[in-house]
């Protein structure tokens, strides 16, 4: 019996030393921003709550309430990413007027699949 768990525990040991260590290649969207995950926070805690509040269904005011909060923090959401989305945009315009060939131009062919010459 403990030869069995003895050799199970090496097995485990070595898949997970063979794992690849360190960050993953997963990266969020270039325009995400601390603002935005805070604002995304803040309107994912008023759908729950308005969730909350569709399901309990003891009083329309509380549900109408966390209703209008949580359009107002999707609205604020909404419009937060399209400035950021927007500045980023222009930055990116500004980058690639002052100077071609830098990053904005392999971020081009990057987005059209195509190889630099």
């Amino acid at each position: 019996m403990s030869d069995h768990v003895a050799f199970t525990s090496v097995i485990k040991q070595a898949y997970k030393s063979s794992l690849k260590q360190g960050e993953t290649s997963r990266r969020g969207p270039y325009w995400w921003t601390d603002d935005i995950a805070e604002g995304r926070a803040k309107c994912i805690a008023a759908r729950r709550e308005l969730t909350w509040q569709r399901r309990r269904a003891v009083d329309s005011r509380g549900t109408a309430m966390a209703s209008e909060v949580y359009r107002t923090q999707k609205k604020e959401l909404c419009k937060l990413i399209k400035t950021t989305k927007r500045k980023f945009c222009q930055e990116f315009c500004h980058e690639l007027d002052n100077d071609v060939w830098t990053g904005a131009y392999r971020t081009v062919l990057k987005k059209i699949h195509c190889r630099a010459p």
